[in-house]
């Protein structure tokens, strides 16, 4: 899970390298639910994660920002979360 998670995170961060002022990464973890545990615990690493990249300067001088949705550890409100970061 925090493989796909840093995956996910790198893949979003390679697309998200465009023309705006500010990176954005989008996050999809359950954060409610039977996983809520773990998905807390993947969203504080990535925050620190990108706390660093920022406090360094961030990405070619442009800041990072997590865009954060709940997957609730199920399967249709994951798909609805990706539904809302696309």
């Amino acid at each position: 899970m925090i493989k796909f998670t840093i995956g996910l995170i790198l893949v979003c961060l390679l697309a998200a390298c465009g023309t705006t002022e500010t990176v954005k990464i989008g996050f999809i973890g359950p954060l409610t639910g039977t996983g809520a545990l773990y998905g807390t615990s993947e969203l504080n690493a990535a925050q620190l994660a990108l706390d660093d990249i920022n406090a360094q300067g961030g990405i070619n001088g442009k800041k990072v920002e997590l865009i954060v949705e709940d997957g609730k550890c199920e399967g249709a409100a994951s798909a609805t979360a990706a539904q809302k970061l696309i």
